[in-house]
């Protein structure tokens, strides 16, 4: 039996607004886990996989502004879930990483993205495998307009792997430089001197002026 359960509404926007647009939907979560620590005296907060979902629904930069969840409370630990959805897990507890949005394809208006999710399109993933005819049929346009979609989504797809390939090219050549600049700090660096017994005492008297 729960120790305890309550319905929240969590507004979001304030909180995920203080983070970088591609880090919104994790500051979201966040928010989530430490609003309901605060507010149920819990020591660990688990997120359904409904309300991960919800967070992820329109992108990891445009989070909802406010969610409405069902948290129940048990030894201490609270999970939490959509208000209309029975708790599932999420492994680890993390966000649910979604494919790329299809707001990234150039070649589609933001009509036609609706219409898209609306037949089950969500991602640039999902519409660069679809069949052309099934894709026209579906949309009610022609088998030109749907090739035009579906080439779309895999040129979207190859210049976000390129814009990844590019990116850890030049983190490997920043911690290459790295390296280098510290071999050659170390190569250049004088080595210290090694004084004698007899060069200490010399110092000392030197500096006292005694003989």
């Amino acid at each position: 039996m729960a120790d305890l359960e309550r319905i929240y509404t969590i507004p979001l926007r304030r909180e995920f607004l203080k983070a970088p647009s591609y880090k919104r939907a994790k500051k979201s979560v966040n928010f989530v886990r430490e609003f309901l620590m605060r507010h149920m005296k819990a020591n660990e907060v688990k997120i359904g996989r409904h309300l991960n979902q919800k967070i992820l629904e329109r992108g990891r930069t445009n989070p909802p502004s406010k969610v409405q969840v069902k948290a129940i409370k048990e030894n201490n630990i609270v999970k939490v879930e959509l208000v209309d959805f029975a708790y599932e897990e999420v492994s680890l507890g993390k966000v649910e990483e979604k494919g790329l949005d299809l707001r990234s394809i150039k070649e589609i208006t933001r009509k036609d993205i609706k219409t898209l999710k609306d037949q089950g399109y969500r991602t640039a993933e999902e519409l660069s495998k679809a069949d052309v005819k099934d894709l026209a049929h579906k949309l009610s346009v022609s088998e030109e307009l749907a090739i035009k979609y579906i080439e779309g989504a895999k040129k979207a797809l190859e210049e976000r792997n390129q814009r990844e390939k590019l990116l850890e090219e030049k983190k490997e050549l920043l911690r290459e430089t790295k390296v280098d600049e510290k071999l050659a700090e170390k190569l250049t660096k004088a080595p210290k001197e090694k004084r004698t017994q007899a060069g200490k005492e010399k110092g000392i008297i030197g500096s006292t002026g005694k003989k």
